[in-house]
């Protein structure tokens, strides 16, 4: 049971590694297409600003949702195993694995609000 566990965790830890691979690209070329797009007289340097937060703000999404993963598939497995010994295990573990659930939700929301305070603010 614990070495299909571990199977299911190393290929989502492979499928976050093959994701992350695809979304640097696209972050690249987002990033690449919003310096001239957002750059004025006014503000030359907005677009390299709101560029720099974009892809900050993707970094921190995608270590929010590898963290996840990597937690829910351990969680998961710790949940299954206290069951294989009884369903009254089972549901002691559960509840509190959910607390680290809640944990990361709380983290990923708070880190959410940093990359718009790295644009500059227009006077």
């Amino acid at each position: 049971m614990e070495e299909i566990g571990e199977e299911i965790h190393v290929g989502a830890v492979n499928f976050m590694e093959t994701e992350m691979v695809y979304l640097v690209g696209f972050m690249i070329v987002i990033f690449i297409a919003l310096i001239p797009l957002l750059m004025s007289d006014a503000a030359p340097l907005l677009g390299l600003f709101t560029g720099l937060a974009f892809l900050f703000g993707g970094a921190l999404s995608f270590g929010a949702g590898y963290a996840g993963m990597f937690i829910a598939t351990k969680a998961n497995m710790k949940t299954v195993m206290a069951c294989t010994k009884g369903m009254s295990e089972g549901l002691t573990v559960r509840p509190l694995l959910r607390w680290s659930s809640r944990g990361l939700s709380l983290s990923l929301t708070s880190s959410a609000l940093i990359p718009p305070s790295l644009i500059p603010e227009r006077t």
